[in-house]
């Protein structure tokens, strides 16, 4: 179960990014903004900036 929760939660994550992409915010400042809120390690930020671009692509 926690392997679903995560799995639905870092897709909401890609998701999230690619609204902020899309409304003009800059890949540093999404960064920074993930960063501050701590739910996240920066490898699976990293990730899910990757995954995110290649979607609004």
């Amino acid at each position: 179960m926690d392997q679903l929760n995560y799995t639905n939660n870092f897709g909401k994550l890609i998701r999230r990014i690619q609204v902020e992409l899309m409304v003009g915010l800059t890949t540093h400042e999404i960064y920074e903004l993930l960063e501050n809120e701590g739910h996240w390690a920066p490898d699976s930020l990293h990730e899910a900036m990757k995954l995110a671009m290649e979607g609004l692509q």
